[in-house]
């Protein structure tokens, strides 16, 4: 059986001989492993590769830690001959293992796995669904929307490197009130030929007719407070009109005509509600006109929300209809249905409604589905008053759907709708699914924030996936240019494109999904440390070494590079290979806790590491049995940011 992970192989050898040690020294009613806590050492530790804590076990013993760990760490001596060092620091026993033991198990996995080093498959996979981006059709994808899809694409490539099965979906949010704007816009035009990208023809309509029914609305109120006398109202109205202006005059700067025309027509409509009513509930019930109008609005931005995705190297296994999947289907009435049969829905002022919190408190949900205390649920409106559904009610028959086909779900999604998220589980508790309830997983992630701006996508007012790609490639290209003037200009542009994608896609997962996220140019595009560039630069330094040495005949095929029994490695070799056993357990860790910064953190630690490496380390013109133990180092540290670009959806280069 291959050996998937080295470090865990470590880690499981000093657990067992430590055990041994307990139970011949205390007995074997010590011989748990609740009494000890092996970590990994810290950075600042320069040789140390583990530590051993065991104070519960001092405890249970009533002795002092530093007695127990000297006592323990004479035994560790005689119990294997792995070890190279074991220190006792006060309560701790810091551990080091054999340079040749270490270099074995890098060998022995390097040999079995080659390029797919890193693969950690668990002992029994999972059907998974990740849902993500699934962005409102009604603009372009913007920052907002990158981070999700960063995310997204990431986490389902991370699953997928520990054996599971997965599937990415785009759930097409082609239902409710911005689509009626958005679609009675181009009712409003006519037939509209696109003077840009699809879905930026899209955004424009959308942002337009909304600041339109806004300043229409608003000056028929004005009017109100006019007769009524309510000047102190009609001030604070004016501002707000003054802003809605503003922003349709900026808008009207990028297609005039088009605007001109939407405002003639938008005003001529007597009750724009009315049209926006019909727009939904025509939508709702399938009537062919209307199906037929706003698939014509969902369908242009679809198209380029797919040439922006596969720019992006963000794929997706299904597009999921929102329409056809819970509406059309019956699926949603069957959801309403049955919610309404357990007791907790009730009619309020003609709209459906269920008490989500009172379900929850009776069945004890607070408690099966970890949902806090102190956390208040509002109620959930299953459908208006004119019988129309919501959002989450048809998210209840979408989940549904999706676990027909599933053991697991993780709806990428903002922090901003953990409150819908767990009204959509409670709701699936109370249909009997309580089970699926367990599985479906909320993934959270904070805000994307450019310091100085603020967007709104009813106002047109963002900065589109697209302009990032186009700013984040010619910021590349200036630097490409300062460092290889001479390089012929179409390879150059190719390589400006990759590393602007590296800065923008390194820069989403860097940070843990809970904290927001600061998008900085200068950080982004460094090429010196912690950045997509950075892991670029570095993957091409580590091939270049493995094309010269092929180039000057040196074998690096694996099998040649099995180390002598003799090997004494320098303080950077040995925390480079103690690294490089780790990536398996890493690329675990961060697919189960769903956290790729923990890889983004490590790669970027080993990058900082090789680079000190190549600076002091010659590989091509050290002595043969050095050479044979530093090309399996290089290979090996290639091989991990190769693997680490892809699961980031990148393609490693090999020039820049």
């Amino acid at each position: 059986m291959p050996l998937y992970d080295p470090y865990r192989k470590v880690y499981d050898t000093l657990k067992n001989v430590l055990l041994d040690a307990i139970s011949e020294v205390y007995g074997e009613e010590f011989r748990e492993e609740a009494l000890f806590k092996v970590e990994y050492a810290p950075r600042h530790k320069r040789k140390a590769h583990l530590i051993i804590m065991i104070f519960p076990l001092a405890r249970k013993l009533s002795e002092k830690p530093e007695k127990v760990a000297k006592e323990i760490s004479d035994h560790l001596q005689t119990k294997a001959n792995i070890f190279k060092d074991i220190k006792v620091e006060g309560p701790y026993i810091n551990v080091s293992f054999k340079d040749e033991y270490l270099i074995t198990l890098l060998y022995k996995s390097i040999r079995d796995l080659g390029e797919k080093y890193g693969f950690n498959p668990m002992p029994k996979s999972e059907r998974i669904i990740v849902e993500y981006l699934s962005a409102n059709p009604i603009h372009p994808i913007h920052i907002g929307g990158i981070r999700n899809a960063v995310l997204g694409s990431t986490l389902a490539n991370l699953l997928e490197m520990v054996g599971h099965k997965v599937r990415r979906h785009f759930y097409i949010n082609d239902m409710g009130r911005q689509v009626a704007i958005a679609a009675l816009g181009f009712k409003v035009l006519g037939e509209v030929k696109p003077w840009c990208k699809s879905d930026h023809v899209v955004g424009f309509i959308y942002a337009a007719t909304s600041i339109i029914l806004d300043i229409l609305a608003l000056k028929k109120k004005l009017e109100r407070y006019k007769i009524e006398g309510k000047f102190d109202d009609y001030r604070r109205e004016i501002t707000k009109l003054d802003r809605l202006i503003a922003d349709l005059t900026h808008l009207k700067k990028k297609n005039p005509e088009v605007l001109d025309k939407l405002l003639d027509g938008l005003s001529k409509i007597k009750d724009p509600e009315r049209e926006l009513s019909k727009i939904i509930y025509g939508y709702e019930v399938k009537v062919p006109t209307i199906v037929k109008l706003v698939r014509k609005v969902c369908e242009m931005a679809l198209e380029g929300f797919k040439e922006t995705l596969s720019r992006a190297k963000i794929p997706f296994d299904s597009f999921d209809w929102e329409s056809e999947i819970t509406a059309w289907s019956g699926a949603v009435d069957n959801v309403i249905r049955n919610l309404s049969s357990t007791g907790y829905v009730y009619r309020e002022k003609g709209a459906l409604i269920f008490d989500v919190q009172k379900y929850a408190s009776d069945m004890g949900l607070y408690e099966k589905l970890n949902i806090p205390r102190s956390l208040e649920l509002p109620k959930l409106t299953l459908t208006r008053a004119d019988g129309t559904t919501l959002y989450t009610t048809r998210d209840i028959a979408y989940t549904l759907w999706k676990f027909k086909f599933a053991d697991k779900v993780i709806n990428v999604i903002g922090a901003e709708q953990r409150i819908p998220q767990i009204q959509l589980k409670v709701a699936l508790a109370a249909l009997g699914r309580l089970d699926i309830a367990k599985r479906l997983i909320h993934y959270s992630y904070e805000m994307v924030q450019i310091p100085g701006y603020r967007m709104s996508g009813r106002r047109g007012k963002y900065i589109t996936f697209d302009e990032l790609m186009d700013e984040a490639q010619r910021r590349a290209l200036n630097e490409v240019n300062k460092r290889a003037p001479h390089m012929p200009e179409n390879i150059k542009s190719r390589i400006a494109e990759v590393i602007g994608l590296s800065a923008i896609k390194y820069s989403m997962l860097s940070v843990s999904p809970s904290r927001p996220l600061v998008f900085k140019w200068e950080e982004a595009l460094s090429f010196e440390r912690n950045s997509g560039p950075f892991l670029q630069y570095t993957h091409v330094r580590a091939y270049n070494i493995l094309e010269k040495a092929k180039k000057k005949g040196i074998k690096i095929d694996i099998v040649s590079l099995k180390p002598t029994s003799r090997i004494c490695l320098s303080d950077i070799e040995l925390k480079i290979v103690f690294e490089e056993l780790k990536f398996p357990t890493i690329i675990r860790a961060s697919a189960n806790l769903m956290r790729p910064d923990i890889l983004i953190d490590y790669v970027n630690n080993l990058a900082l590491l090789f680079n000190t490496f190549y600076e002091q380390k010659p590989v091509i013109k050290a002595k043969e049995d050095e050479r044979k133990v530093r090309l399996l180092i290089v290979r090996t540290l290639q091989i991990i940011f190769k693997n680490t670009l892809k699961i980031m959806g990148l393609e490693p280069l090999t020039r820049m």
